[in-house]
């Protein structure tokens, strides 16, 4: 039996001041230096950082204004996304690869974040294997990246038929897991629908769909 479930490029913003030190929402999302918001400006990162070593195509961010990308989320509760806000998020990533932790909103229960485990290591340990469109900067959107990228076999979808497909994992509840264990066979790379805005300047910019495949 297959299913379909949602995958949502781009997430509502749970950035925001904390403590004093932060930016607001949509926009940069820090407090004091030491905590992100990946989620500002309808996509994963909005957070003042320097250059990124090890970006598949040289791609810098900017100290001053920060830089941006659109997560890959998958709806695998069925229940819609939940995502963790900066100020009660347990979730720590080098995102800036200055070697420190930082604090970082997050997908919440049951909502998944595609990530490419590029170097085998069983952790995220570069913004690339989330941000997909450091592997390709003219696309668009993390979807368009993983097509024009991704997609060694042309048929609009992330599936066992890509060359890659076995290093794509899903960070879901603070753990890495496979697609396989998901029982997810496919993602759709093409997002359909006019997406949602919020007021505060953030956006579900569209909604494509994964086939999970029940035993």
């Amino acid at each position: 039996m297959t299913v379909t479930g949602s995958v949502t490029y781009g997430a509502p913003n749970v950035g925001g001041s904390l403590g004093g030190g932060g930016g607001t929402r949509g926009g940069t999302g820090s407090a004091g230096g030491s905590a992100s918001s990946p989620f500002g400006n309808g996509g994963l990162i909005s957070t003042p950082v320097g250059d990124h070593a090890g970006h598949p195509n040289g791609v810098s961010g900017s100290k001053d204004n920060g830089w941006n990308g659109h997560p890959v989320l998958l709806d695998l509760s069925g229940n819609g996304l939940s995502i963790n806000p900066l100020s009660s998020s347990s979730q720590f990533l080098d995102l800036d690869g200055d070697g420190y932790q930082h604090r970082t909103a997050w997908a919440g229960a049951g909502t998944g974040v595609l990530v490419l485990d590029a170097d085998g290591d069983g952790k995220i340990s570069r913004s690339s294997e989330f941000v997909f469109t450091e592997w390709d900067p003219t696309a668009t959107g993390d979807l368009e990246a993983l097509k024009s990228v991704f997609d060694t076999n042309h048929n609009g979808l992330l599936d066992s038929g890509d060359d890659r497909w076995s290093e794509f994992k899903v960070m879901v509840d603070g753990q890495l897991v496979s697609l396989a264990s998901l029982g997810i066979a496919s993602i759709g790379l093409t997002p359909t629908g006019s997406g949602q805005s919020f007021t505060d300047g953030s956006a579900i910019t569209g909604t494509a769909q994964f086939t999970r495949t029940d035993g």
